[in-house]
């Protein structure tokens, strides 16, 4: 017990020095905009030796920045700097559907509390109109366009996407306004930090900041997939989906976003489990659309057990109706597969028999719950909104 007090006393008197010498290096810093070793002797009253080491810990912390190197007779210049911001975001994407003039912003946050303080303030004015969140994922839907956000609104939020532009059908750029001060400032200034961002500028006014944010463009791609195992319920088609999944991200650089299963009319006839069907959302990049869908289809043929596995692409951001009301359908009672093949033509969803056409239902279904809660997706008593 001894033993472990006394380590407390040492370290909190380490902490002590430590906070002493970073109070003397800011007033230092503020009062001659740099400073010499023995600039931080004379002000903490310690031995040369000392000093030294506090310097050389504070170098490596990066709490301090060398301004000018020793030379001859003229000793090292220092200057304080504060510690580098941890950015809450860890990667953001974003994909686009150009036909309805949306995208949806990704930002897979590694802090509880900023992903709902983001959820929140971004909705309050702007051109986001829709947030949710799934898993580790704040999604942001919003329009192309531009929106003026005004700070002197009682309402206002503290952060906003004022405009959201595509470049050369390449890119998307976000200018994202922050009130100064409190945590907005602090989101938009780390944003360079996180993964998928291609280029950020930072310009700093009297009262906001503004972000200017480029990220690649990447279409957004629901996959529905359906009918995978076979009576012995070996590849589940919750596991082999899944793996898809994984296997586009690793494989082809596949922007992976979410897996998620849905459950359809429990008493239907043709079945080998509950009558679940599966879905994943991935952002892809325009030209690698058709290597994306082939390699989709090759991966189902090599993993399913079952000689009626099918899958479905649908490209972009919003459900249409009508496959809304087909899933309603297929949630309910029975439905043929020429009902399938109509609704998908109609609404130009690629339908694949991949080694046979029973999973065409489930796999076109399960993408019309593409936004359904946790309790539409699995409670087939409920209909999805």
């Amino acid at each position: 017990m001894r033993k472990v007090y006394a380590g407390r006393i040492n370290l909190s008197k380490i902490l002590e020095k430590r906070r002493l010498a970073l109070q003397f290096l800011r007033e230092l810093t503020k009062e001659k905009g740099q400073f010499t070793v023995n600039d931080l002797i004379d002000r903490m009253n310690l031995p040369r030796s000392t000093v030294q080491d506090w310097i050389s810990r504070l170098l490596v912390e990066k709490s301090i920045q060398v301004v000018a190197e020793a030379s001859g007779r003229k000793p090292a210049q220092y200057r304080y700097t504060r510690t580098a911001m941890i950015s809450p975001c860890k990667k953001i994407i974003t994909t686009a559907d150009l036909s309805n003039n949306l995208v949806e912003i990704y930002h897979k946050c590694q802090s509880v509390g900023a992903q709902n303080y983001c959820a929140s303030e971004y909705m309050k004015d702007g051109l986001v109109y829709e947030s949710d969140i799934t898993g580790l994922f704040l999604r942001q839907r919003a329009r192309i366009g531009e929106k003026t956000i005004d700070f002197s609104k009682k309402e206002s939020p503290s952060i906003g996407v004022e405009r959201i532009e595509i470049i050369d059908d390449k890119f998307v750029l976000q200018t994202i306004k922050s009130k100064i001060g409190g945590a907005a400032i602090a989101v938009t200034k780390t944003l360079d930090k996180a993964r998928g961002c291609l280029h950020m500028e930072v310009e700093e006014n009297n009262n906001y900041v503004i972000g200017k944010l480029r990220t690649k463009l990447l279409f957004h791609y629901t996959v529905g997939v359906d009918d995978t195992d076979d009576e012995q319920h070996e590849a589940a088609t919750w596991e082999v989906s899944m793996r898809l999944m994984n296997a586009l991200s690793k494989e082809l650089k596949v922007e992976a976003i979410a897996h998620k299963i849905v459950r359809l009319y429990p008493n239907i006839t043709h079945k080998t489990g509950g009558n679940s069907a599966c879905f994943i959302e991935v952002g892809v990049m325009p030209e690698n659309v058709a290597e994306f869908k082939e390699y989709c289809v090759k991966f189902l043929e090599e993993e399913t057990d079952s000689n009626e596995t099918a899958i479905a692409f649908m490209e972009g951001l919003v459900v249409p109706e009508k496959l809304k009301v087909f899933s309603r359908k297929a949630r309910q009672g029975e439905v043929t597969i020429e009902e399938a093949k109509q609704v998908a033509g109609e609404l130009g969803v690629d339908l694949i028999s991949v080694t046979g056409e029973w999973g065409m239902i489930g796999a076109l279904a399960s993408i019309g719950f593409l936004y359904a809660s946790r309790d539409e997706l699995l409670d087939v008593t409920k209909e999805i909104q």
